[in-house]
């Protein structure tokens, strides 16, 4: 029995560190073929998550791609800007969603929780040194390890295919046509309580936002931090005094354009902090007008 159990252990031991060892084979080749090339007439971008992703019709704005997407934490937006700005040179102008969420504990979880590790790290991994990849291992190491066949069959289907193109999978806007703000308002679904988490600050996804904004001023670009439509008496809110503390303590010299009050109606929002298409379209069409005077124009 004990030889039968040696054995065994030895078999899934070798098993794991082939898998492993061609994974990270795998990960060198995707990540010299990983393709994230833009139009040439797009000179601004902007990165972030669910806000941003929903609000901001590229359809409707000149020169401009949406390249947020929902749930998105600084440690992915980084890793994806890398790969973005290092193959399209004609952009000029980052904006970045900055928003309540983004300085909190509750972002620091939603880097290496089971739902982010287990939809991202196949995706991202061989955009990813080892040391990032080490971090997601010792913060969850269950998940990252079952993750681990997920992203070997996907890295074979993506050499298989040869689809090296990161955009379609990581970014774009999101067309959202449901407007569910009153029936939430008539429940007074917005009362909600956030987690404790929600008051306390971010360790890393703040660090991870200190790297992008490294990673731009080294590119010598123009950085905006902005902060989505959100409707006013959203709970998201809520820890106002925590987010302009991080914002003055640790970003003073970035320039904030707040957008969280840009006046819409009811059936123009999703729910509390999200757009739907008619609250997208007023946005983008007014956005639209606003980049070229205030930022294409300037520049």
């Amino acid at each position: 029995m004990k030889q039968f159990i040696k054995k065994s252990s030895l078999f899934i031991f070798l098993c794991a560190l082939s898998i492993g060892l061609t994974s990270s084979l795998f990960n060198n080749y995707i990540g010299e073929k990983a393709s994230f090339k833009l139009p040439k007439n797009v000179k601004n971008v902007v990165f972030g998550h669910s806000h941003p992703e929903v609000a901001f019709n590229d359809s409707l704005i000149a020169n401009f791609k949406n390249l947020a997407q929902s749930g998105e934490s600084y440690f992915y937006t980084y890793l994806k800007a890398k790969l973005v700005l290092n193959q399209n040179p004609q952009i000029k102008n980052i904006f970045i969603e900055f928003s309540n969420i983004d300085v909190t504990k509750n972002r620091d979880l939603e880097i290496w929780n089971d739902k982010y590790i287990n939809w991202r790290y196949p995706i991202y991994a061989a955009l990813m040194n080892t040391n990032e990849r080490f971090f997601l291992a010792t913060k969850n190491p269950s998940k990252f390890l079952n993750t681990l066949p997920k992203t070997f069959k996907k890295q074979l289907k993506r050499i298989h295919t040869g689809q090296y193109n990161y955009e379609l999978k990581t970014s774009g806007y999101l067309f959202i046509k449901e407007s569910k703000l009153d029936s939430l308002l008539s429940v007074n679904t917005n009362n909600i309580i956030p987690k404790l988490d929600y008051y306390k600050a971010s360790t890393y996804n703040i660090l991870y936002l200190e790297k992008l904004v490294s990673l731009c001023k080294s590119k010598n670009l123009n950085i905006y931090f902005i902060r989505s439509p959100l409707y006013k008496d959203s709970y998201f809110l809520s820890n106002n005094k925590l987010f302009y503390k991080i914002k003055s303590e640790k970003f003073s010299n970035i320039t904030f354009i707040d957008f969280v009050d840009f006046p819409l109606e009811n059936n123009e929002y999703r729910d509390f902090h999200h757009l739907n298409n008619k609250g997208a379209r007023k946005f983008s069409l007014w956005f639209n007008d606003w980049l070229y005077k205030n930022i294409n124009y300037k520049n």
